[in-house]
């Protein structure tokens, strides 16, 4: 089967990323507008049969400048024109989605995860409704190698810490919602059309790097990453990062500390399980043990490894 030409082009460009002869253009978040203008990239037609359109939907404040006068019309395709030529074609793009995770899997350090596949189709462009305009878009975004991102890593430990920071001591149950930052190149798009005037097209890409962040805590550091490469044969491999890993050549204290903290947190929501404190109160008593742990662990890991002159002249 002929290899297709978005994965031979991926492959060629993650080689001259390595040896960097090919610097990766600044990440851009993948907003409708974007999508829209891969669209037009990626279409048989000249970008201008969407002009109004794009006005509509992105700049409706000049819309009306437009709908009935051809010279500001053409000077505006003009402009989308030259925006459309002028996207490049490695640029890597990030989105947020949300999902949740799954049982915890001692084998493989990580929640089960299945919340993408190469089926999820992720609705970035609607089609406008009761509208007359000359186009009417739709276009959903589809991962190729989705299906390679079965698990979201976490040691043991933190993930301990992660469903007891999580779960609601008044039924028990756990939040596993979590919000995935995607991060892809788009490489072609298939397009189906209905009508006269509506258009939809499905822009394929191809993931790079997901982090798994906190819900409500975008922005902070991610919980843990999964990087993503696929070979010209359309083969995808992982590796995973954690924000705090655990084990490493000194690791015996490490585990001892880890165990011992595990056993303090466990101990503390025993206890406050059988407290009338309220629900709130419990949640948050629970989340000051884990961040001084947390804390606490961080100190000793960073004396564990520094050199012994630098600790003898921090302690005359």
């Amino acid at each position: 089967m002929k290899t297709p030409k978005y994965i031979l082009q991926n492959s060629v460009a993650a080689l001259l990323l390595v040896f960097g002869m090919l610097p990766l253009k600044a990440q851009t978040d993948f907003t409708e507008e974007n999508a829209f203008l891969l669209f037009l990239r990626h279409d048989t037609l000249p970008a201008d049969a969407y002009t109004e359109e794009f006005i509509y939907r992105f700049q409706r404040d000049k819309y009306y400048l437009i709908r009935d006068d051809e010279f500001e019309k053409r000077r505006a395709a003009r402009e989308l024109k030259e925006r459309v030529d002028a996207l490049a074609e490695n640029t890597e793009y990030s989105l947020e989605f949300p999902a949740s995770f799954g049982d915890y899997d001692f084998d493989r350090q990580g929640f089960v995860f299945q919340g993408l596949s190469e089926d999820t189709e992720i609705k970035i462009v609607s089609p406008i409704l009761a509208t007359r305009l000359s186009s009417n878009v739709s276009a959903n975004l589809v991962y190729t190698n989705a299906s390679a991102l079965d698990l979201f890593p976490l040691d043991e430990n933190q993930a301990n810490m992660l469903l007891k920071e999580r779960k609601n001591y008044k039924n028990g149950k756990v939040d596993r919602s979590i919000t995935l930052k995607l991060f892809f190149t788009v490489d072609e798009m298939l397009k189906s059309t209905a009508g006269d005037r509506r258009c939809s097209g499905r822009l394929i890409a191809t993931l790079r790097k997901v982090e798994f962040l906190a819900p409500n805590q975008v922005g902070s550091k991610p919980l843990a990453a999964v990087s993503l490469v696929t070979d010209e044969e359309g083969k995808t491999t992982t590796s995973t990062a954690q924000a705090q890993k655990s084990g490493s050549s000194k690791g015996g204290d490490k585990t001892a500390a880890d165990q011992a903290s595990r056993a303090v947190i466990e101990q503390v929501e025993k206890l406050l399980s059988n407290s009338e404190l309220s629900d709130e109160l419990k949640a948050t008593l629970i989340k000051s043990t884990i961040q001084y742990y947390e804390t606490k662990q961080q100190t000793q890991n960073a004396s564990l490894y520094r050199p012994q002159e630098a600790i003898a002249r921090d302690n005359p």
